[in-house]
């Protein structure tokens, strides 16, 4: 995810073939600590839950991938649809029907086309569809955990990345962009201005205005020192 976030908003990764492998290299090693503890989550989590993964055996790995293709579209119609809901799904094991795993396949790999063809032009879709890609991998039930065969508690951080998709799509097609540098530099100009306020002294305070860019400004309070006569409580 945080790879998603280096390439956009940060964009951190840029689109050149000649040096994609080297960019990629340099932001992996520096989230190694984060890997790290990463695994060694997986690894407590799955020992943990090993008295549940008895029956990941007795269902065959095609019957898994069915369900996860089918499951990530039912997600994608209970995030704009949410009806009949339930508490528990049983796992459908190898009873789904064929046309439904052909229709989630091409649904998933027609969208997955797109955010990649788009990518230069729009590359929050890009991002917001591999983050709920890749957040939903580890639950979407290829190493299967009880008896369900898809959890709506599942979806809450996934379902982000299609947020943020839709949110800057509707942003572009009203004609009221996002531009993430600008944003970034404003942040940046915005947190500096606080800054100058941290002097550890006798203060008065005094309201003045950090121009952040054109037509927009944040209120900042300025902090100055009071002169010896204010403190002695002479003026």
């Amino acid at each position: 995810m945080l790879l998603l976030l280096d390439y956009w908003p940060l964009r951190r990764i840029k689109d050149e073939r000649t040096s994609i492998g080297r960019q990629l290299l340099s932001l992996i090693v520096e989230k190694v600590p984060l890997i790290a503890l990463s695994a060694g989550s997986s690894i407590v989590t799955f020992l943990a839950q090993r008295g549940a993964l008895g029956w990941t055996e007795q269902l065959p790995i095609l019957s898994r991938i069915n369900n996860a293709l089918v499951t990530y579209v039912i997600y994608l119609r209970q995030m704009f649809w949410p009806l009949n809901l339930a508490v528990f799904y049983p796992h459908p094991e190898s009873r789904l029907p064929s046309w439904e795993i052909v229709v989630a396949m091409t649904l998933l790999v027609v969208i997955t086309i797109a955010t990649v063809t788009l990518r230069r032009t729009a590359p929050y879709l890009f991002t917001g569809w591999f983050w709920y890609l890749g957040m939903l991998v580890p639950v979407i039930g290829l190493v299967q955990v009880g008896w369900q065969g898809h959890a709506d508690r599942y979806t809450y951080l996934p379902q982000i990345g299609l947020y943020i998709a839709l949110t800057w799509a509707i942003a572009d097609l009203t004609g009221m962009g996002f531009d993430s540098t600008k944003f970034m530099s404003m942040r940046g100009r915005y947190w500096r201005c606080k800054a100058r306020a941290s002097a550890k002294a006798p203060f008065r305070q005094k309201r003045t205005s950090c121009v952040i860019s054109a037509g927009i400004s944040l209120e900042a309070t300025e902090i100055r020192p009071r002169p010896p006569s204010a403190i002695s409580g002479k003026v």
